[in-house]
């Protein structure tokens, strides 16, 4: 029988039950912050982030049944790609719709902010399910579609678009294809070859093939 069981204790409030302790009592036991978190975690087994990114307040709020713990052996663990359209304020705006997740998390939204982003996907996760992944899933394939067209558009100077909107040139059939291949050089002294300097350049257009490797040269490619 555990300790709860024993004592008839019932933090989760689904249930409707609450138990008086006396404050005294409990501050005999537990005080400071560390206490209450080695309490939560390791004798009740509740899923929080790390000790630096949660609060006592939401702690205090976890013990007197305010909000829903959820058990660390109950978490369902997501990847949850970096990318602005999966930002840990994104991720809290789709929680803010569902309110058995909001019982789980802190009732401040500056403590929700702070917490780690892996904590709230799992977190959702956990109590929404295939529905979030789903979400997720969207999101992702969005941002992919997105980078899709981006790369079918060139950026271009608008004089220069005017230019090329006027010409009528064909590309010969034996030209090498255009590469607009972002490279990084080296700094080069001599004014005979081409210098890109440390940051990234377009490639000039050559008619010859130019092979690239992890050790080439850029600062002595010529003209």
């Amino acid at each position: 029988m555990s300790h709860n069981q024993a004592n008839g204790a019932n933090l989760d409030p689904q249930l409707g039950q609450k138990v008086r302790i006396d404050a005294a009592a409990f501050g005999a036991k537990f005080q400071s912050k560390g206490e209450v978190f080695r309490f939560l975690t390791h004798d009740c087994g509740t899923y929080l982030p790390s000790y630096e990114n949660v609060t006592v307040f939401h702690m205090r709020d976890l013990v007197a049944g305010k909000k829903i713990r959820i058990k660390a052996a109950d978490v369902k663990h997501i990847t949850v790609p970096h990318f602005e359209g999966l930002k840990i304020q994104t991720m809290l705006s789709y929680a803010s719709t569902k309110p058995f997740v909001m019982a789980c998390l802190p009732a401040v939204l500056r403590e929700r902010e702070a917490l780690p982003r892996q904590y709230v996907a799992n977190c959702i996760y956990t109590k929404v399910g295939d529905s979030f992944k789903q979400w997720v899933d969207e999101k992702v394939n969005t941002r992919h579609e997105l980078r899709r067209q981006e790369d079918d558009q060139i950026q271009m100077d608008p004089e220069i678009a005017e230019i090329f909107n006027s010409s009528a040139a064909v590309a010969g059939k034996c030209s090498q294809l255009f590469n607009w291949a972002m490279v990084e050089g080296a700094e080069g002294s001599d004014s005979r070859f081409t210098h890109f300097g440390r940051n990234s350049q377009f490639l000039s257009y050559s008619s010859a093939p130019l092979s690239i490797s992890k050790s080439t040269d850029f600062s002595l490619i010529r003209h």
